[in-house]
């Protein structure tokens, strides 16, 4: 994922525990992560968590990247993204 300035996730519901991790140390190394919808809400299994995967993102104890949109605000933003 060095290579990737930004990752968008678009209503990606299910992530795994790994997965999850990856992308949380990602943006603690300087990555750009945008989501929306209800992002990590089940696991690998379709489980529904108890607690969303990203919930904590404004907790994060250092410097992160990451935004959080609405459906609404998602194609501006995209295209605000690609236009530049």
């Amino acid at each position: 994922m060095k290579r990737y300035r930004t990752i968008i996730l678009p209503a990606v519901d299910a992530l795994s525990d790994k997965q999850t991790q990856m992308l949380t140390t990602w943006i603690r190394n300087g990555g750009q992560l945008i989501l929306w919808g209800n992002v990590g809400a089940r696991d690998e299994e379709l489980r529904l968590r108890t607690r969303p995967a990203f919930q904590d993102f404004g907790k994060i104890p250092v410097k992160a990247n990451y935004s959080i949109v609405s459906k609404e605000n998602a194609s501006v933003l995209f295209n605000k993204m690609i236009s530049h």
